[in-house]
């Protein structure tokens, strides 16, 4: 049997498949998918960081369409999963780096704004290229 952190990491696989994806989340309570998120997140792996945020925009964007994940969809910006995601944005990975800033731009994370300001003001000299993800979205 797939555990519900393999299903996340496949997600690739059935990208905005809300069949797939409405399977995992009511496979287990908000709590527990928040904690699966927050471990993933803090794997250390870049490509696990990278589905996991793959898996959290598009739960965010397609899940607010599915009536059984309003819960979380409303807790998501006061979760453990933006402070995770905060802390990701000084990852020493520039691919992390992205995928993070990504992930708070689709999910309008307004309230990780001053993260990433700080973010943005660490590496913008260093990572130019970054400049177009910080400014692409907030």
């Amino acid at each position: 049997m797939e555990t519900i952190e393999s299903k996340i990491l496949h997600y690739l696989s059935h990208l905005q498949d809300i069949d797939y994806l409405a399977a995992i989340v009511n496979s287990v309570s908000d709590t527990e998918l928040c904690n699966i998120i927050n471990e993933l997140l803090q794997s250390g792996d870049n490509e696990i960081i990278g589905s996991t945020c793959l898996f959290i925009q598009d739960l965010l964007i397609l899940g607010s369409r599915h009536h059984n994940r309003e819960k979380f969809v409303k807790g998501y910006p006061e979760s453990l999963i933006v402070k995770n995601l905060e802390q990701l944005l000084f990852s020493p990975n520039h691919f992390t780096r992205k995928q993070v800033v990504y992930t708070l731009g689709k999910a309008c994370s307004y309230s990780s704004t001053k993260v990433l300001n700080q973010a943005f003001n660490i590496y913008r000299d260093i990572y130019p290229l970054l400049r177009e993800y910080y400014f692409g979205f907030f």
